[in-house]
C-alpha cells in the first residue's frame, strides 16, 4: 500500500488544511477588529475634540453677547445725553400743554385729567420721562413710582414726537447732522 494513498493521513491533510484556513479567517478577524476597535478611539477622539471646540465656541458666543448688551447699554446712555436737553425741553412743551387744558378743569386732585391723570400725578410728569422703567418690587408699593410708571406709559409716544420735532428744529437751527 502506498504511503500517499492512506485515507487516514489523506484524511489528516485536509484537517490540517482546515485548521490552517480557520486560524487564516481567524487572525483576519481579529486583524478587522483591531482595525474597528482603532477606528472607534479615533472617532472617540473627534467626538472629544469637537465638544472641546463647541465648549470653546459656546463661550465665545457669550463673551459676544455679554459684549453686545454692554455696547447696546453704552449706545442707549449716550443717545439718552445727547437727547436730555431735548428730552427736558418736550417735557417742559407736554406739560405747559397738559398744564393748560388742566386749568380749565375742576381743581380738586381726584379729578381725572387728559390721558386720565390726575393733579399729583401731572406734577410728577417730568420725572416719568426719566423713570421709564416698571417700580422694582420695594418701589410697587408707592403710589408716586406707580403713578410716574403708568404716566411714563401714557407720555412716551408724545415725548418722543416732541423730542423728534425739537431735535429737528435744533439741527435745522445749528446747521448741524
Amino acid at each position: 500500500m502506498d504511503r500517499d494513498a492512506n485515507p487516514l493521513r489523506e484524511l489528516g491533510r485536509e484537517m490540517a488544511e482546515r485548521v490552517r484556513e480557520i486560524a487564516e479567517r481567524g487572525r483576519e478577524m481579529a486583524e478587522r477588529v483591531r482595525e474597528i476597535v482603532e477606528r472607534g478611539r479615533e472617532m472617540a477622539e473627534r467626538g472629544r475634540e469637537r465638544a472641546e471646540r463647541c465648549r470653546e465656541m459656546a463661550e465665545r458666543v457669550r463673551e459676544m453677547a455679554k459684549r453686545g448688551r454692554e455696547r447696546a447699554e453704552r449706545c442707549r446712555e449716550r443717545a439718552l445725553q445727547v437727547l436730555e436737553p431735548d428730552i427736558e425741553e418736550a417735557v417742559l412743551v407736554i406739560r405747559d400743554d397738559v398744564g393748560s387744558l388742566t386749568q380749565r378743569l375742576s381743581s380738586r386732585s381726584t379729578t381725572p385729567r387728559p390721558l386720565g391723570l390726575t393733579k399729583s400725578e401731572l406734577d410728577v410728569l417730568p420725572t416719568a420721562v426719566h423713570n421709564r422703567d416698571r417700580p422694582s418690587d420695594g418701589e410697587a408699593g408707592s403710589s408716586d413710582a406707580q403713578s410716574v410708571w403708568r404716566i411714563s406709559r401714557l407720555v412716551t409716544r408724545s415725548v418722543y414726537c416732541h423730542v423728534f420735532t425739537i431735535s429737528t428744529q435744533n439741527v435745522q437751527r445749528n446747521g448741524s447732522g
